[in-house]
């Protein structure tokens, strides 16, 4: 097999693997294969054994391709290329065809340890292997920088080129299910089931392709259906049941050819074929196991397989020719056509022309590069799958042959549509090598059951189901909008009162921090209902979880803290310094509280299973929720336990000092709060969590966590704004009676003026009052001392009449200014002019009012 000058080139070795156990009499070195001849005897026998036909043509085959090569002056010119055989599966194994590749471990080991190490001439390898067999003996090999081609290995897994860098195949595999997809969308498919061989890694990896497809398409899997290897009685009977209870009318096989063509066969015998079905498989049925009488069951049987070109090539024929002159055969026993489609030997000699174009473009990439480094596997870094690309190669799996980024074969899927008769089968359509579109090749083709040339359906009518997205235009959308509209608005107005009302005696008396606090938590679960509008997505799960959970761990510290201050103050009679150590240690403790349940929070969003969304589906809408991780996650266990040991203290405080609060003058809130966190812990919530997703549920989940921010502000803030309302109405009321003794006696304005002021200043930080008659004539200025009032830094002025005019206007001075000076300042729109002066040691003041007399004026802290 080579050429006259061989002995001039330099001999490079590469290796053919495949199961040569099979063959009777083989002898093995380790897995070196010493006695294997190409002859006409063995020729004879190969080809009419099915399963031997399948290891013996390849060989012959690639020989042939390697013949050719070593005779072409045009490609490795300087080079001799030798053949060793390699046994995946060791020595005699006539058990072989019914392995199927469930363990490699002969392959991975022995026989790449052999090749690796004991036979170092070998720098390039050619196999033909089942899949599960070459993810091992591939993944070693590229370890060993030894490039890979595969012509009949299918499985996905070896197109993730991070563990197989120096492998490469002449076959379609990752996609497949995109192909697929085409031609159901043409058939406008939207449901279809799967039957696949689990123990095989091929065709697992290939219904997972398929699924992933199906998924991203929105394609519905009726039925998933993985079953063993061996098909059992037992097995068909599942397989049938669960087709019937599914209803499927669409069904794809995947599996290796005596699965397929057993599973299929059974099934049809047991009433599974006609014209509601549609059976695709990627596997031929095997004509050697079927009866002469169940052909007919293969009418409509549909395969995809990669397309072939180049048959009647002038180079085709030349190979075919070198084939019957070293295997010594006819063309009675063995057609072209047959070999190339049906023994696979197209993917073969493509897989022997790729590697040597390969070698041939990495010799000449480099003029340093010689045949002997090569053969002395000092180039095998270089010898990715990468090299083996874009080489313009015209055979017979391509025009040209191209790789794709996985190392897996470029090429459109033909389909094709078994008759009934015998084997018979038709090329309806094929799609492009992008599985982007699908072209018939006829109109109506006759390829279904039958004959039928029009799809069946692809099973009863698809009852549509609304969607329910909460969402402003529906009613439960809308109240969960006012839910937390409504309460973002209380808590806000609430913050503000509190801040505005700082100083006042029943702010003080809570605490402006407890206060505050209690603000904030409100907020956190009035914001959390915002994640509850429309489509929910696990941020937006993870988000209103994360309000929920940190509003309640700052409320429940807060009135922990309050409760105990209570006891504190009133019960045990203790009174409080400005620098109390017990206000620093309920600080630190409800900051430890709030950092403890953020540390809970972070542990549970980034160790526990994640937030899904998930589809609940009924009769009458399907709808989306946020599912969390359930109990069985020990961060949500001690999440769950830590927030249930804070409510359980805030509920003991709150009872342990219930006698305080109305010695103290305030509201029962910390009672009440918990009271009503206690009620909806006990009675909703288990409600909810037991209740499928509905509107109804929704509205019951937000309207909960709305009455509860309700039942908070109010039973804190109620008391607080009508305690102020009434220190209002009071001092008004005062300040008429002044206003209308002032009135029959403006003469003695002024001494009213300084001996109400003492008074007024001690009972709180500054009363507005004010009192304004009109006059006809202009008031001489006056000056008169006052008693102590404090330099302002900055102070208010509020004008007031009881005599019917509206007053509008605002005072403001700064520390040591020697006057403040009312701008806009008018009453019944009638400007007026006033003026605060200081003179020291006491200061005293003045008020200019041109054409108005001066009744009561006193000014208020900023």
């Amino acid at each position: 097999m080579t050429s006259p000058a061989s002995n001039k080139k330099t001999d490079v070795t590469i290796a053919f693997i495949q199961n040569y156990c099979y063959f009777e009499n083989v002898q093995v070195n380790g897995s070196y294969v010493t006695n294997f001849t190409l002859s006409s005897e063995l020729s004879s026998a190969a080809l009419d054994d099915p399963y031997l036909s399948f290891i013996y043509a390849p060989d012959f085959a690639m020989a042939a391709a390697i013949d050719l090569i070593n005779n072409d002056t045009s490609i490795l010119n300087d080079v001799n290329i030798r053949v060793k055989r390699f046994s995946d599966c060791g020595g005699w194994y006539p058990d072989v065809k019914n392995y199927f590749g469930i363990s490699g471990g002969f392959a991975s080991s022995v026989m790449v340890e052999d090749i690796a190490t004991n036979h170092k001439d070998v720098i390039a390898v050619i196999g033909n292997q089942y899949s599960t067999t070459a993810k091992g003996s591939a993944e070693a090999l590229s370890l060993y920088q030894i490039p890979n081609c595969g012509g009949g290995t299918y499985s996905p897994t070896l197109s993730f080129k991070a563990n197989y860098p120096y492998y490469f195949r002449t076959v379609a595999s990752l996609g497949i299910g995109d192909h697929i997809y085409q031609l159901l969308k043409t058939w406008n498919v939207k449901r279809i089931a799967i039957i696949y061989e689990k123990d095989d890694n091929m065709s697992l990896q290939l219904a997972r392709d398929f699924l992933e497809s199906m998924s991203r398409n929105d394609v519905e899997i009726t039925a998933n259906l993985p079953t063993a290897t061996h098909v059992s009685n037992e097995t068909i009977k599942y397989l049938k049941t669960s087709l019937l209870r599914a209803d499927a009318r669409y069904i794809l096989i995947m599996g290796l050819q005596g699965y397929t063509t057993e599973v299929y066969i059974n099934l049809a015998k047991q009433g599974m074929v006609g014209s509601q079905y549609v059976w695709l498989g990627f596997q031929y049925p095997d004509a050697s196991i079927i009866d002469a009488g169940d052909f007919g069951y293969l009418s409509g049987y549909i395969i995809p397989f990669t397309k072939t070109y180049s048959l009647n090539s002038s180079w085709s024929l030349e190979l075919y020719e070198r084939m019957q002159a070293i295997a010594g055969f006819d063309e009675e026993a063995a057609t072209l056509q047959h070999l190339t489609a049906d023994l696979m030997t197209g993917e073969y000699v493509d897989c022997v022309m790729l590697m040597m174009k390969g070698l041939d473009k990495l010799l000449k990439s480099n003029e340093n590069f010689t045949p002997q480094m090569l053969a002395s596997r000092q180039l095998q870094r270089y010898m990715n799958f990468t090299l083996f690309q874009n080489l313009r190669y015209f055979g017979y799996k391509g025009n040209p042959v191209e790789l794709t980024q996985h190392g897996d074969l470029a090429a459109p899927y033909i389909f094709s549509s078994y008759t009934g008769n015998d084997i018979d089968n038709n090329f309806f359509g094929e799609t492009n090598a992008e599985a982007s579109n699908f072209t018939y090749y006829n109109s109506s083709p006759s390829i279904f059951y039958g004959g039928a040339s029009r799809p069946p359906l692809d099973g009863p009518p698809i009852l549509e189901i609304p969607e329910f997205v909460p969402n402003i235009s529906n009613g439960t959308g809308g109240g969960i909008l006012f839910f937390s509209v409504s309460g973002i608005l209380l808590s806000s107005a609430n913050v503000w009162f509190t801040q505005k009302n700082r100083r006042k005696k029943t702010i003080l008396r809570t605490s402006y921090a407890f206060l505050m606090l209690i603000h904030i938590s409100s907020l956190m679960f009035s914001v959390s209902l915002v994640w509850f509008i429309g489509r929910p997505t696990r941020l937006g799960c993870h988000l209103s979880m994360w309000c929920k959970i940190l509003g309640f761990g700052i409320l429940m510290p807060t009135l922990v803290a309050k409760s105990h201050m209570d006891y504190t103050l009133i019960l045990s009679r203790k009174r409080l310094g400005r620098n109390n150590r017990l206000i620093y240690i309920q600080a630190i403790a409800i900051a430890a509280a709030i950092v403890g349940e953020l540390i809970l929070l972070t542990l549970w969003s980034t160790q526990a299973k994640p937030t899904k969304v998930l589809v609940f589906n009924t009769l009458s809408y399907t709808t989306s929720y946020c599912s969390d991780p359930g109990y069985s996650n020990p961060y949500v266990i001690a999440l769950l336990v830590y927030n249930l040991g804070l409510a359980l203290i805030a509920i003991w405080s709150a009872y342990f000092s219930r006698d305080a609060e109305p010695l103290n003058n305030e509201s029962t809130f910390p009672s009440i709060i918990t009271a009503a966190f206690s009620i909806a812990a006990v009675l909703i919530l288990p409600v909810l969590n037991v209740s499928s997703p509905s509107p109804t549920s929704f509205l019951i989940h937000t309207a909960t966590i709305w009455v509860l921010v309700i039942t908070t502000q109010g039973s804190v803030m109620i008391p607080k704004w009508a305690s102020i309302h009434a220190d209002n109405r009071k001092r008004n009321a005062e300040l008429k009676s002044l206003m209308a003794l002032n009135k029959s006696n403006q003469r003695n304005s002024s001494v009213v003026a300084a001996a109400v002021a003492p008074k007024m200043r001690n009972s709180v930080t500054g009363i507005p009052a004010i009192a304004v008659t009109e006059a006809s004539s202009f008031l001489p200025q006056q000056k008169r001392n006052s008693e102590s009032f404090e330099s302002p830094r900055n102070w208010r002025g509020i004008l007031s009449t009881a005599v019917g005019g509206n007053v509008v206007g605002r005072i403001s001075s700064t520390r040591n200014s020697n006057s403040a000076t009312a701008k806009k300042v008018a009453v019944d729109k009638r400007p007026i002019n006033v003026q605060y002066l200081v003179r020291d040691p006491r200061p005293s003041f003045e008020l200019h009012l041109p054409d108005w007399k001066l009744n009561i004026f006193f000014f208020v802290r900023e």
